[in-house]
């Protein structure tokens, strides 16, 4: 049988703190981690641009961090990515379709009464969708109340 090799992928700040918080399944689990390359030395395998979405150059640096995506699901070939978070996870998504790959979304600690845009749409792609506070599933019905990560 074979085991599951996973790819860890958030963002910087906040989001790679929560994706820290499970970072103990490479303990069980081959796979590696995927952050921003930021000022913070964030410890992760692999780097992709920093990038909000009210930025002026958003869609050329997410064609970047899309073609960087790719040699990565190629170089890594994981079957599970889990992510905290935020929109550095869809050039992921879209590989993560092509190839049949399982995606893990845990809707940040963060967000109590409402929804995070990147979760909107990870509610659609994700295989299991976590949310951290039961006041959530109002949102995500169909989502697993998993309780804080912290």
């Amino acid at each position: 049988m074979k085991k599951n090799k996973l790819l860890l992928v958030s963002s910087s700040g906040g989001h790679f703190e929560q994706l820290r918080m499970i970072k103990p399944l490479l303990t069980e689990y081959e796979g590696v981690v995927v952050t921003e390359k930021t000022k913070i030395n964030n410890e992760a395998d692999y780097y992709l641009i920093q990038n909000g979405h009210k930025e002026r150059f958003f869609f050329t640096k997410m064609l970047l961090n899309t073609v960087k995506a790719f040699g990565i699901m190629l170089k890594e070939k994981p079957n599970v990515i889990i992510s905290t978070g935020t929109s550095i996870i869809f050039p992921f998504v879209l590989w993560a379709k092509l190839k049949k790959c399982k995606i893990i979304y845990i809707e940040t600690f963060a967000r109590i009464h409402d929804c995070t845009r990147t979760g909107k749409v990870m509610y659609k792609y994700a295989d299991l969708f976590i949310v951290q506070w039961e006041s959530l599933l109002d949102f995500y019905p169909n989502a697993v109340y998993g309780g804080s990560i912290y």
